[in-house]
């Protein structure tokens, strides 16, 4: 029997009311030792509040973080883009300058045979 269902026993039977009656009248009220006041919840409110404000905060900043990695990386992806592309372009004109000297060479071999 917890302390307050006790006190209200003993009201009871100081009040003249029989033991069994009084034990059954008490056995009726809720124990409250596990019930939250208005001030404990107004607490939780608060701490709950200040919990979601620091999770806030800190997934903002991851944010702000992942956000610069990736415009980095972006940026390194573009770079070496760029000298992939440069490096295919010079391939590319060696290439059609070798073609434009085979074709003048095998021109300049097929006229001097005519």
């Amino acid at each position: 029997m917890s302390v307050m269902v006790k006190e209200i026993f003993e009201a009871f039977v100081e009040a003249g009311t029989s033991e069994e009656k009084a034990k059954a009248a008490a056995g009726v009220v809720p124990v409250t030792d596990n019930l939250a006041t208005k001030t404990d919840m107004a607490e939780h409110r608060a701490a709950t509040k200040a919990d979601l404000a620091e999770h806030r905060a800190a997934t903002k900043a991851d944010l702000a973080e992942h956000r610069a990695a990736t415009k980095a990386d972006l940026a390194e992806l573009q770079m070496a883009t760029k000298e992939d592309m440069a490096k295919m372009e010079l391939r590319l004109v060696r290439w059609m300058v070798s073609l434009q000297l085979t074709t003048l060479v095998l021109l300049a071999t097929f006229i001097k045979f005519l």
